[in-house]
């Protein structure tokens, strides 16, 4: 977020459950499912997903997402994950490109 990212695109796979994406190259024996979610606060969905698709099924999730009431939700909704986090126990840190880490300008 202080990079100035809106959305996350946050893949997900595991193969410890049962089920398979049989038409996927390499993949048929794993376990998939897609989702869009959302903060859990009044705006949205109760339970923070605004759509998923059924598991082990290849699958397009679509669904409409206003970023302006993302943002003024981020700011100033009732769930602020970002403002209420505990800077006393952890950071998030920005590292960069992969092939720039390590290098001092």
């Amino acid at each position: 977020m202080e990079q100035g990212a809106r959305i996350l695109f946050v893949p997900f796979n595991i193969n410890e459950r049962h089920g398979n994406l049989p038409f996927v190259e390499n993949m048929d024996v794993q376990h998939a499912q897609s989702g869009i979610y959302t903060p859990s606060d009044m705006q949205f969905a109760r339970d923070g997903i605004a759509s998923e698709c059924t598991p082990n099924v290849e699958t397009v999730v679509v669904h409409d997402l206003d970023l302006a009431v993302l943002e003024r939700y981020r700011k100033s909704g009732v769930v602020t994950h970002w403002a209420d986090r505990r800077d006393d126990l952890y950071r998030v840190e920005y590292l960069g490109p992969k092939e720039n880490r390590g290098r001092r300008s």
